[in-house]
């Protein structure tokens, strides 16, 4: 037992206060719920090598991998995978792209040698054997300017490099005047600018935006601009590029934020012919970029925001991160001080995204949604033409009662692609609208049920799609009981409804038209949990004044709160000083700690040990009062030691059988660690936005399949142990 004690105990002390599970660290990916503990050395404690999944049911965990090494060549041929279908064509005018192989192109922007692959924090990683926007050209078969590559790599001539982000992750504080890191094109030399003439082919614009952990997003760059627009060097860029008599000019926007880009549609600083979006694509994701750029990749990306025109103007803007206003998340005292408690009021209620300017743009027309949206939510272009036709569908006409409230719906779409196109995939979106009343229940005109992304459909082929919804994927909460039927939870009210079958948010190609019975539906018991449905938070809005509500935009629009609004009363500090919690769990007494289980033997009547090991819990639903037995046992010590030095890992209590095991962190794979010695080796995938804009289920389950891949072959330097737990997989 010493040695296999002494194999577990590889891991560090820090001492790091940190919620952690007695049952190892899940690894969760995908839908895999399993206990993942595959070393020979901990199935010693399992009983050999296996999952234990969330229904009972055992299963081996099998991989097609060979080594660590081979799992990562997986994952990051799956990151650029992830790639071809997550970066979103946005524009191509005049079918400006694909370009042809061999073409000459200029790569503008300084932030074209320092790509954003990701967020920080948890989602930070090493980015030095990062591919680069350079090889993924010349792997496409393009050339690139290489005096202009060699200028930004120049910072005596170039300026600058943006800042690395913020690795503050505690304060609260906010970053402003944060330089975008782009030059002033009054640095670039007549060397340089002669360079362009024989590489004119095509231009790239670069502009890239950082994010991350802590910090969410700067709130104004260098040029005292809001930071999600462009500063006004890359505002004098784009307008010397497009007047340089390139052929063609394609903006790439490096970031998972959505940024205010009107002025790719207007002009207004030039010419842009094509503009793609390319949020964080992590270790090797930047290399499909020149995969749809020459055209052996069809981009099939959508958005996962609606791009507004001024997004000073979104109901969220006023009130988010410090209201705009140097601590203006922090309640004041009477003399101006201020506190030690934040706020953040909600005012926008459920109009957030495309729920907001979809609605809007129902409301007040056709004008202000083109005004207002550059383009809309789950919007995407293809290099070929699809047709779409809806070919059966169970709910149009259906009237929706208590008996039908339940029930699965579908609507089949036929896509066809273009005789004359390229073979491509496409997406279809089904968003449902519901009956809404002045002073009732606040509703989005349009929300997202369900959607399908097709397979590869060769030139003149069609394929059939079928998505599935149930009604209570379009109900409406109602915490108020807005419409005085004495609920509290989900709901449909009677009436009308409708369904739009489309590209994005905005455009569809069908519409279907059913009905709720009068008396309206409603939900006691989420239909999936069977949990009740109810208000747990009666008194978390008790600050917000109006919320914003269709029924008048302008005058329930939020706005920052007033000094007196932030200035604490002699009630509000007292209720926020007060620790009394809601918990229906009393406590009188210290629980009891490091029992001996016994049992009696029925045959003998002897007392004997009966102590729990972890492997007995694999299968013990988590109500059991078996659990209850099983903590029991753990000493104080104990307990103080999982949760006092549980940061990246969970110790070992081999008595009961629970092995160490080692834990990372990160939204993009097994990135971040605390112990660099025991996490290497692994694959930095792309963002979540990426992910998104994929719009395929499949390949989010293949991402979280290749990290349980990389988990199983864990720490090969030190026994093979697993990763055995991934901390903010969905971050």
């Amino acid at each position: 037992m010493g040695s296999i004690k002494n194999f577990f105990k590889k891991g560090f002390s820090r001492v790091w206060l940190i919620v952690t599970a007695i049952v190892l660290a899940l690894i969760v990916v995908a839908d895999i719920l399993a206990f993942a503990v595959y070393s020979d050395a901990i199935s010693l404690v399992f009983g050999g090598r296996r999952a234990v999944y969330e229904d009972g049911q055992e299963a081996v965990y099998t991989t097609e991998t060979t080594s660590k090494e081979h799992a990562k060549k997986n994952a990051e041929a799956l990151t650029e995978k992830l790639c071809e279908e997550g970066i979103t064509l946005l524009k191509n005018n005049d079918g400006t792209l694909p370009l042809s192989s061999g073409e000459k192109i200029s790569v503008f922007g300084k932030n074209s040698v320092n790509l954003v692959y990701g967020g920080s924090g948890s989602g930070e990683a090493d980015t030095s054997n990062h591919k680069t926007i350079y090889e993924s050209l010349e792997e496409a078969g393009f050339t690139y300017n290489p005096l202009l590559k060699a200028f930004y790599d120049d910072n005596s001539l170039s300026g600058n490099p943006r800042p690395k982000n913020s690795s503050d992750l505690d304060s609260g504080g906010t970053l402003t005047d944060v330089a975008t890191g782009e030059s002033d094109y009054e640095r670039y030399t007549d060397e340089v600018k002669n360079s362009y003439a024989e590489y004119s082919d095509a231009a790239l614009i670069v502009i890239s935006r950082i994010s991350g952990e802590g910090f969410d997003l700067p709130r104004t760059s260098s040029s005292g601009k809001h930071y999600l627009e462009l500063d006004d060097n890359e505002q004098k860029l784009i307008r010397n590029v497009t007047s340089a008599g390139f052929k063609k000019v394609i903006l790439i926007i490096n970031s998972a934020s959505v940024m205010e880009l009107g002025f790719v549609e207007t002009g207004e600083y030039g010419g842009i012919d094509a503009c793609l979006i390319m949020s964080g694509p992590g270790s090797t994701g930047v290399m499909a970029l020149g995969s749809i750029l020459n055209g052996s990749v069809n981009p099939s990306g959508h958005t996962v925001d609606t791009y507004a025109a001024d997004l000073t103007k979104d109901p969220t803007f006023v009130n988010f991160g410090d209201c705009n206003i140097d601590g203006g998340d922090k309640y004041l005292f009477s003399d101006g001080s201020k506190g030690s408690y934040y706020y953040v009021d909600y005012e926008e209620g459920i109009y957030v995204g495309y729920r907001y300017y979809e609605t809007r743009g129902y409301t007040d027309g056709e004008e202000w949604y083109d005004n207002n949206v550059v383009y809309p939510f789950g919007y995407g272009l293809s290099y070929t033409e699809f047709s779409y036709e809806t070919i059966d569908s169970d709910i149009e006409g259906v009237s929706i009662g208590d008996s039908e409230k339940n029930n699965s719906y579908s609507v089949t779409v036929r896509v066809t692609n273009s005789a004359n196109g390229v073979a491509g995939k496409a997406v279809v979106q089904v968003y449902a609208s519901a009956p809404y009343t002045n002073g009732g229940i606040e509703k989005a005109h349009k929300v997202l049920v369900g959607f399908a992304k097709t397979g590869v459909i060769e030139p003149g082929n069609s394929e059939d799609v079928t998505i599935s919804f149930t009604p209570y994927d379009f109900s409406s909460y109602d915490c108020y009981d807005d419409n005085e039927n004495n609920h509290f939870g989900y709901e449909l009210d009677g009436g009308a409804y409708k369904l739009y079958i489309g590209t994005d948010a905005h455009n569809s190609f069908g519409t279907i038209d059913f009905s709720v019975a009068a008396s309206g539906v409603t939900y006691s018991v989420d239909p999936d949990s069977e949990n009740k449905v109810e208000n747990r938070f009666d008194d978390a809005d008790d600050q917000l004044g109006t919320t914003l509500s269709r029924s008048d935009w302008e005058k329930t629009m939020p706005a920052s709160r007033t000094i007196q609004e932030r200035t604490y009363t002699k009630e509000l500090k007292t209720a926020l000083d007060n620790r009394t919690t809601n918990n229906p769990n009393k406590y009188e007494k210290m629980p009891e700690t490091g029992v001996n289980l016994t049992a009696v033997n029925e045959e003998t009547g002897e007392t004997e040990d009966a102590t729990l090991l972890l492997k007995d819990m694999a299968t013990v639903d988590f109500d059991s009062e078996k659990w209850n037995s099983f903590i029991s046992q753990l000493t104080v010590d104990e307990m103080y030691d999982l949760t006092q030095n549980g940061a990246f890992q969970t110790l070992d209590i081999l008595r009961l059988g629970v092995p160490l095991t080692i834990e990372a962190d990160g939204p993009v794979g097994f990135v971040a660690s605390m112990d660099k010695s025991s996490v290497y080796g692994t694959n930095a995938y792309c963002c979540e936005v990426m992910v998104g804009s994929t719009w395929s289920v499949e390949l989010a389950r293949e991402m979280g399949e290749s990290i349980a891949d990389e988990a199983y072959w864990g720490d090969q330097k030190n026994g093979g142990t697993p990763y055995s737990g991934l901390y903010a997989p969905g971050a």
